[in-house]
């Protein structure tokens, strides 16, 4: 079992990590590599063991609004979150050993050197690019192939011996190519967005080991349950950290949680510090609790100010990202006339129209999503997962979240990109897409977005996913009660920055994802764009090109903008915690995960939390003269690699014999 039940007979340690999520997970396993020294792992969520959804990656989407989801929702957004219920957007956040990393889409982005030099000029000392390259490093175990046509990897900003393995899908998935020669085609080159440049096309580096999920609690922690000095205790709710003073200085000392369904309480004590690693929710909502933050704030809730810190839950930035539906209009649907198509405004040009007329005569002959049967053909559902058994490859290996574009608007700025475009598979379930970002299926319907998909069921297509990377509209995290169970409020004050800066980024991007599709012979006659008719209306009925009508694009984002799941910089370095991730104020307290960052990175955020949690590792070995002596091994093997085999074995094995017995009902 991977909760420890050595428990009840120790109440100190060393070390108390709360969170055993990117980073805590890291933390945890890099401490205890020295064997005189004792860590705590508390994780709220479970272990994640028998969670078929977790391993297989190409059923992430049933993970969020599931048990291992934290299930936040913002507070209702004014510029934002316009098909959302009560304009609230959902935020999934891993509760689960490995947190987000469990649960996100596996694409493994580092952001830009960029970034991070902009970290360390701004106050950062010891963040620049060349400081953090070498913990990117550490913690990656790469098995990209060399010469890899559509993702290049450059060797020396890699590393290969590290637990977390980072692959790409193999074969690449056609509509992968498909998307890369289109980017190719529009100007873009086909680079290592990992290495020293970062504006270019790729298909994307995934955390995926052998055609499961690779994440932190694979990565870091399950070759190492054995080790003695390791304890951790999973549905371990923090609520709150302990302070006091010593020898005059105000320190953490214990850490109260609540464990299991009965919320049993307990308590422990921590001999030389805690490290905070909850996420960028969950890490200022403790801090809070603990009386650690505004002191106005905190007394609305009746909570007794112990530090008076008012930057912690403050400056809270996330990427947003807005859908473009394309769709592959001569498959299932042929009978659909010229007429009926501009009326769900469907944007063609006079050739992309004769093109697309060409593909209809030949009833589909071609079509390149060939390895999109998960979808439809029933012969290539059973043949993707013979393929996932038998050698872990196939459309079940990967989340069809495949590709993207990273680009500036400036052409001469060739290292931090304004948008990322995102190219994922399209398959028309409108209910799972309700359920997972509480959309409102009313107002979706009242601007025409799930109209194609009502009228006309399932489709095989794509969605692109322009994606605001550096926001100026900063959010809040702030406490709804006194209560640690209750959710805190999460404000992220989406396009409310003063200028609209934010907003015509995003419309900027989606005229970018029109061009994608447009302009290149890759996707040319077979896809075409769609676009809610009410929005553009006016654009269509003046015989103007929609896609050049930037008050509508804007009205567009601002009504279907979306998470992409990276909340960040709500304990920044400088603001709450110093360079060496020690809160300011008091000691023996460290946070160490994304909400440290002084600035969102370009992109996913994923592996940017890792290399936290492998640099503020090697901060607290450093401080306390550690000796790590036992070794992680660089990837799973033996009793590891058998256990997820057969459990993703089952989990197919059981998808099978629903989708046989559906199809003879059907």
């Amino acid at each position: 079992s991977t909760s420890s039940v050595r428990m009840a007979q120790k109440n100190t340690f060393d070390f108390i990590v709360i969170g055993a999520g990117s980073a805590g997970a890291v933390v945890a396993s890099r401490l205890s590599e020295d064997p005189d020294i004792n860590v705590l792992l508390l994780e709220a969520g479970g272990t994640g063991d028998n969670n078929s959804n977790i391993k297989i990656p190409i059923l992430v989407p049933n993970l969020q609004q599931s048990d291992v989801d934290w299930k936040y929702k913002t507070v209702p957004q004014k510029n934002a979150a316009g098909i959302n219920i009560g304009r609230q957007s959902a935020w999934p956040r891993g509760k689960v050993l490995g947190g987000s990393s469990a649960i996100n889409y596996m694409a493994y982005v580092r952001g830009s050197p960029g970034d991070y030099d902009s970290w360390a000029s701004n106050g950062a000392t010891g963040w620049s690019y060349k400081e953090v390259l070498p913990f990117f490093k550490k913690a990656e175990g790469c098995v990209v192939p060399p010469n890899e046509e559509f993702c290049k990897i450059d060797k020396d900003s890699h590393g290969f011996d590290g637990p977390l393995t980072t692959s790409i899908r193999k074969p690449v998935m056609s509509l992968a190519k498909q998307f890369v020669q289109a980017c190719n085609e529009i100007g873009y080159e086909t680079i290592d967005y990992n290495s020293k440049e970062q504006i270019g096309a790729s298909v994307f580096q995934q955390t995926i080991r052998k055609g499961t999920r690779c994440c932190t609690k694979e990565a870091y922690l399950q070759p190492i349950l054995n080790r003695k000095n390791l304890y951790i205790l999973c549905e371990a709710h923090v609520t709150k950290i302990e302070t006091r003073e010593l020898a005059g200085v105000m320190s953490a000392v214990a850490v109260q949680c609540a464990v299991g369904s009965a919320r049993q309480e307990m308590r422990f004590q921590a001999a030389k510090e805690v490290i905070l690693s909850a996420g960028s929710i969950g890490s200022p909502q403790i801090l809070l609790l603990s009386g650690i933050g505004d002191k106005e704030d905190l007394s609305k809730v009746g909570i007794k100010s112990v530090l008076h810190l008012p930057k912690v839950g403050k400056q809270l930035e996330d990427h947003l990202m807005v859908p473009v539906k394309c769709v592959a209009p001569f498959v299932g649907y042929e009978h659909i006339t010229s007429r009926e198509r501009n009326a769900y405004g469907i944007f063609l040009s006079e050739k992309q129209q004769q093109d697309l007329n060409a593909v209809r005569e030949e009833k589909g002959k071609k079509l390149k999503f060939k390895d999109v049967g998960t979808i439809t053909p029933k012969m290539n559902m059973i043949s993707a997962m013979l393929k996932y058994l038998w050698a872990g490859k196939g459309p079940l290996a990967s989340p069809a979240y495949d590709a993207h574009l990273l680009f500036s608007f400036d052409k001469t700025n060739n290292t931090i990109p304004d948008v990322q475009i995102g190219c994922t598979l399209g398959n028309g379930d409108i209910d799972q897409n309700i359920k997972n970002f509480n959309f409102d299926r009313d107002h979706l319907k009242s601007i025409g977005v799930d109209k194609y998909d009502e009228e006309y069921g399932t489709y095989q297509g794509v969605v692109l996913l322009p994606t605001l990377l550096h926001p100026k509209s900063k959010g809040t995290v702030k406490l709804q009660t006194a209560d640690p169970f209750d959710h805190p409020l999460i404000d992220p004050c989406y396009l409310t920055d003063e200028n609209g800066d934010d907003v015509t980024v995003l419309a900027k991007g989606i005229q970018k994802a029109f061009e994608i599709v447009r302009d290149s012979k890759a996707f040319n006659g077979v896809l075409d764009y769609v676009a809610p008719v009410p929005i553009f209306n006016a654009s269509l009925k003046s015989g103007n090109d929609p896609s050049q009508d930037m008050e509508a694009l804007k009205a567009y984002a601002s009504q279907t903008a979306v998470t992409v799941y990276h909340p960040a910089c709500t304990c920044k370095i400088g603001d709450v915690v110093d360079v060496r991730l020690k809160l300011k104020g008091i000691s023996n307290l460290r946070v160490i995960d994304c909400s440290v960052m002084p600035s969102i990175t370009s992109a996913n955020t994923n592996a940017p939390t890792i290399m936290i949690g492998e640099k503020g590792a090697a901060m607290i070995i450093e401080d306390h003269k550690l000796n790590p002596s036992l070794q992680l091994k660089s990837s799973g093997s033996g009793i590891g690699d058998v256990l997820l085999y057969v459990a993703a074995f089952v989990a197919v094995s059981t998808i099978a014999i629903s989708y046989y017995v559906t199809s003879k009902k059907d």
